[in-house]
């Protein structure tokens, strides 16, 4: 797989665009909250009509908007635009406020307004309507693997030539249910994660098969075994294992959870860090990580994925 990245974005508690998440890595912030405020949705004009729709649908469409003026590539065009979006846990906020109105009311009143908000592909079908995809449209929810198996399909649906471009967003949210497990999990003694918090947050790309790209070229497959020159390895910790003693240290030290909590789709943000360290042509001296001058490859290994898959980015002319 080699598939161009031409546009990016983010949506995270510290705002919605690179240069909130460049500051953070750079200042070395401390972060301790990771949710989204409800006035970083506020600064998009197209989320004022989304009263009814949770977290979720919102993260989504804001995410994939600044993606798409980001890139400079119009839905509405004569190219066909796919959408793929991966998910761990999906709309479980909304499902389980629908199980609530279940138990409530009963099986006669249930909330309609969160029976649709809880469908995995409700994300979805907001992009898709709001910003007029054409192309065909996916929701991947695989747990730890979601964002891989994204990747996957993008690869196949632009190798097939089923689409030009394929607009891919990696995204998870937390609530009371989510944040209930993780406190559950360290009152019993157990280290969740380097950070012992969920996050949430929306990443996009805009992908695209060619030899020229804006930002990189991502690559995703086990057999990635070329030389380590100017390779940065970029680590995503074990994830619900409370096992701390199995990692290394490099493990433990990545940025990935002390920027954006822990979630199923940190390698989506660790996609996204990599990008930036590409752009910028060196990695940032963050968690104790040494200092690698004119990085042109980055890779990202998921230590609880037993098939050693990696994602690889690298710079453009390789």
């Amino acid at each position: 797989m080699n598939i161009a990245i031409q546009g990016v974005s983010l949506v995270f508690h510290g705002g919605a665009d690179l240069q909130s998440l460049e500051n953070i890595i750079s200042l070395r912030s401390k972060v301790s909250e990771f949710e989204i405020k409800e006035e970083i949705f506020q600064s998009n004009p197209s989320l004022s009509k989304m009263r009814r729709a949770g977290k979720f649908a919102k993260l989504a469409l804001m995410g994939a908007e600044n993606c798409i003026l980001d890139s400079g590539i119009s839905p509405c065009g004569n190219e066909s635009m796919g959408l793929i979006i991966a998910t761990g846990l999906g709309a479980h906020v909304e499902t389980f406020e629908y199980i609530d109105s279940l138990l409530d009311f009963g099986e006669k009143n249930p909330s309609p307004i969160k029976f649709t908000h809880s469908l995995h592909n409700c994300a979805a079908t907001y992009i898709s309507t709001k910003l007029k995809i054409n192309g065909p449209c996916i929701t991947i929810a695989d747990f730890y693997h979601s964002f891989e198996n994204a990747l996957l399909t993008a690869d196949t649906w632009l190798n097939l030539g089923v689409c030009k471009y394929v607009l891919l967003g990696a995204l998870d949210e937390c609530g009371s249910v989510l944040s209930y497990v993780f406190d559950n999990l360290a009152n019993k003694g157990k280290e969740v994660f380097d950070c012992k918090k969920a996050g949430e947050g929306a990443v996009f790309f805009m992908l695209e098969k060619r030899n020229d790209s804006k930002y990189c070229f991502i690559e995703n497959g086990s057999s990635i075994e070329k030389n380590n020159v100017n390779c940065f390895n970029l680590y995503i910790s074990k994830t619900f294992s409370g096992n701390k003693e199995a990692e290394t240290k490099e493990q433990k030290n990545t940025i990935v959870s002390s920027i954006f909590g822990e979630n199923m789709i940190n390698d989506a943000f660790a996609a996204l860090i990599s990008v930036l360290i590409l752009e910028k042509e060196r990695n940032f001296n963050f968690n104790g990580f040494n200092i690698i001058p004119d990085v042109k490859e980055v890779r990202i290994h998921n230590s609880y994925d037993k098939s050693n898959s990696k994602i690889r980015l690298f710079k453009s002319g390789e």
